[in-house]
C-alpha cells in the first residue's frame, strides 16, 4: 500500500509512485502530491487525526497482481458501483472462475482514464448486446467518446447466436398480367433493370 502522511493523515498515491520522493502540497479544501513536477493524486483534505483517506483507483494495479483481494481490499470499501456492474462482476467470475476476476478488474481500471459513470454506461450497453467481455465494455467506451458506431468482433463470442443473411433472387413470372407490353414502357424499363441487376 502507497501512503504519503500529512498533518497526521494518511493520504495514498498510485503503488507505480511507491518508495519515491514526492511532495505535498496543503490547501484548505485539499491535498496534492507531486512527484517529479507532476501531480500524481489529489485528496479532499481531512482534518481529523490518524484518518485514512484513499482512492480506490490507487491500488488496482496492485490489486490486478492479487485477484482474491477485492473483497478484503481496505481502499476498495465504500467505493459503490452500479447494480449492472455488480451484476457484469457475478457473471465474469461464474464463467471465468479466477480469470473472470482478473477480467472484472481490467473493467475497473477503464475508470483510471475515464469517468465512471461512462464506464458503468457502457458495461449497461454490454450485457444490453449479450457481451460479457472486457473488450466490449472497452470498445463502447471509447466509441462513445469518438463518437463513432460500436463493431464488435463477434469471433470472440462465438457462444452467441448467430443470423444467417442471403441475397434474394428475382422471379420472373411472364404470363403474370402485370408485367404485359399493355402496361406502359416504364413498367418494362424498371423490369430490365431489374431483370440486369440480378445477372451482375
Amino acid at each position: 500500500m502507497s501512503l504519503v502522511r500529512y498533518r497526521t493523515n494518511d493520504y495514498s498515491v498510485p503503488t507505480a509512485y511507491g518508495h519515491q520522493d514526492v511532495v505535498i502540497k496543503g490547501y484548505v479544501d485539499r491535498v496534492e502530491i507531486i512527484c517529479r513536477n507532476e501531480r500524481v493524486a489529489s485528496h479532499k483534505r481531512g482534518y481529523a487525526r490518524e484518518d485514512f483517506i484513499a482512492d480506490p483507483l490507487h491500488y488496482l494495479e496492485l490489486i490486478e497482481r492479487k485477484p482474491r483481494s477485492p473483497d478484503q481490499a481496505a481502499p476498495l470499501d465504500g467505493w459503490v458501483w452500479s447494480n449492472d456492474m455488480l451484476r457484469l462482476r457475478r457473471l465474469m467470475e461464474a464463467r471465468g472462475g479466477k480469470e473472470g476476476k482478473l477480467e472484472f478488474i481490467a473493467v475497473l481500471r477503464l475508470c483510471e482514464n475515464h469517468r465512471q459513470a461512462d464506464v458503468e454506461w457502457a458495461v449497461t450497453r454490454a450485457l444490453e448486446m449479450g457481451a460479457i467481455s472486457f473488450d466490449a465494455v472497452k470498445m463502447i467506451v471509447l466509441a462513445k467518446l469518438e463518437p463513432r458506431s460500436v463493431r464488435l468482433d463477434m469471433s470472440l463470442y462465438p457462444y452467441l447466436p448467430r443470423a444467417t443473411l442471403s441475397r434474394t433472387r428475382l422471379f420472373i413470372c411472364n404470363d403474370c398480367p402485370l408485367f404485359k407490353p399493355r402496361n406502359g414502357p416504364f413498367l418494362n424499363r424498371a423490369l430490365h433493370a431489374a431483370q440486369a441487376g440480378v445477372r451482375r
